[in-house]
């Protein structure tokens, strides 16, 4: 078996000046646009970066940022809420976040932040089972033991889920910690919270295991994670801000199409930006594993529609559903938490040959090792 990789030690590891150090250094060249202009981006991702979110640090190390006039310096995140109020408060121009999240911070105060695109068309959070632990529905948590951690996304979507489905959430004996996946594979709790596109690592790790997976898109039609800024930075730069958008759809097309090779390349870029993270044993084929179930759960009958970034209708209907009647106190209104005009229109980023890449994903290539798809 391959050595665990922990995401968490790999972030102690690498701290937060060390790795604002490395988007400094490895921010993008300020090459003009065609009318000679620069602008620069301040991106802050929603975690430390992963292999699912490869193509947008991709686009940096090939320099498709600087190709659209745009100089481009890229953080680590810690935490969609932290994310958001980074934006919010000015820190970065543009963030990874997800949609429940921004509200939260829209509803404490920094009403000038505006979510502006779904990368991903569905909420990722799910529950995750500790080795030897039965889960197939929701009702399966009432009365277990749990870890999570405090202010993440996935609490955020799965408190209102659960609220939103009956669930007796009181019955269940949380841990609030960042230690929650060492606990959950040591076996101290029932399960975890955490995105089904992290199932690779328990895959993976030193005491691989393939976990019972709980995914609540089954149970909710919202928006997982997007893309959030201000409003004042979109009136004063809704070319550049279109342009970012533009270079990381694209990326992430290209990387579809590329297959599993893609993948990899997602991968490499992300180590190439960040080294401690490529450190443990089996780090490229988690990083792979990560990329291949994100871009899994973007192949949605809304993106064979729609394309990538679409904000349509019914889900931005289920999102604010799910917000304004299990998250937030007071409810929040369309218009403070959306655009008025969209930013991504219909068929903007359409999927080639939809078909044959989900079925391409019906099995997670990761080499020497395959994997059933568990969400299929």
């Amino acid at each position: 078996m391959k050595q665990k990789v922990d995401r968490r030690t790999v972030i102690s590891s690498v701290g937060a000046a060390t790795v604002l150090g490395l988007s400094g250094c490895l921010g993008s060249d300020d090459s003009p646009s065609d009318d000679g202009s620069v602008t620069t981006i301040n991106y802050m991702d929603s975690w430390i970066p992963e292999g699912n979110v490869g193509p947008i640090f991709r686009a940096l190390t090939e320099d498709d940022y600087a190709e659209q006039g745009l100089a481009v310096n890229m953080s680590r995140g810690h935490g969609s809420s932290s994310t958001a109020q980074a934006v919010g408060t000015g820190r970065a121009d543009i963030g990874f976040a997800g949609i429940t999240a921004t509200a939260s911070v829209i509803a404490e105060g920094l009403d000038d932040l505006v979510w502006i695109s779904p990368l991903q068309p569905n909420v990722l959070s799910s529950i995750i089972g500790a080795p030897g632990v039965e889960l197939n529905d929701l009702s399966d948590v009432e009365g277990t033991t749990a870890a999570r951690q405090s202010g993440s996304v996935n609490w955020i979507v799965g408190e209102g889920v659960m609220n939103q489905q009956g669930v007796d959430v009181d019955s269940i004996d949380f841990e609030v910690t960042d230690a929650n996946t060492q606990l959950l594979v040591e076996g101290e709790v029932d399960w975890t919270l955490n995105w089904a596109a992290d199932i690779p690592e328990f895959w993976l790790g030193e005491d691989g295991y393939e976990p019972d997976v709980i995914p609540f898109r089954n149970y909710t039609q919202a928006f997982g994670n997007g893309f959030v800024t201000r409003e004042e930075f979109l009136s004063e730069n809704r070319d550049a801000v279109e342009a970012f958008l533009d270079t990381a759809y694209g990326k992430y097309l290209e990387s579809l199409e590329q297959g599993v090779e893609g993948a990899q390349r997602d991968a490499d870029a992300v180590f190439q930006l960040f080294e401690e993270i490529s450190a443990g044993v089996g780090s490229r084929e988690v990083h792979t594993g990560f990329a291949l179930m994100f871009r899994d759960m973007l192949l949605t009958d809304t993106t064979e529609e729609h394309g990538l970034g679409y904000m349509d209708e019914a889900t931005l209907e289920g999102s604010l559903d799910l917000i304004n009647e299990n998250i937030l106190d007071e409810p929040i209104a369309r218009e403070d938490l959306v655009p008025d005009d969209p930013i991504v229109e219909s068929g903007q980023y359409e999927i080639p040959d939809f078909e044959a890449k989900k079925a391409a994903h019906d099995v997670i290539d990761l080499g020497d090792e395959v994997f059933d798809n568990p969400l299929r």
